[in-house]
């Protein structure tokens, strides 16, 4: 075992030593920091923000809400809704996800509403209790009959 360890060393040493000298090491600089470096939190166990970093865009996908039958909008609020700048709302929100079947002028209602306010739609299907072909009619209704083109659906809350 240790004679096929040694030949083994001895056949490495003799490939690398037929590669060539080695080339010169490249010294490259170090690159200047692009962003401010956030520094640690001092106080364990807290959590603490410094405004004045940037650290980068912030997703439009975050600023979003459900939206259901629970949610109404009344005429006097349609001005702080759309001031609201929502740019993403889901149908059915909570926990009314699981406990109806939507129906289709709930869609239409529903995404007339998103184009009101400027927001993406996001559909959620029912899981408890709910039946596959459903979903699959769901999803035919609102993207082939009606041509709506909604990308983002979900299943259940």
């Amino acid at each position: 075992m240790k004679r096929q360890f040694s030949i083994m060393l001895v056949m490495l040493a003799l490939l690398v030593s037929s590669c060539g000298p080695a080339a010169p090491a490249a010294t490259v600089a170090p690159a200047a920091p692009t962003a401010p470096v956030a520094t640690p939190t001092t106080t364990p166990n807290a959590l603490s923000v410094d405004p004045a970093i940037a650290l980068g865009p912030i997703s439009p996908y975050l600023y979003g809400t459900n939206y259901g039958p629970m949610h109404a909008v009344t005429l006097e609020m349609m001005p702080l809704v759309e001031q609201a700048g929502f740019s993403v709302l889901r149908f059915p929100g909570g926990a009314w996800t699981d406990g109806v079947d939507i129906k289709n002028f709930q869609i239409d209602q529903f995404m007339a509403f998103c184009e009101q306010v400027g927001a993406i739609p996001t559909i959620s299907v029912r899981l408890l209790d709910g039946k596959p072909e459903i979903a699959a009619e769901l999803v035919r209704y609102t993207n082939i009959t009606k041509k709506y083109g909604v990308v983002y659906l979900s299943i259940g809350n």
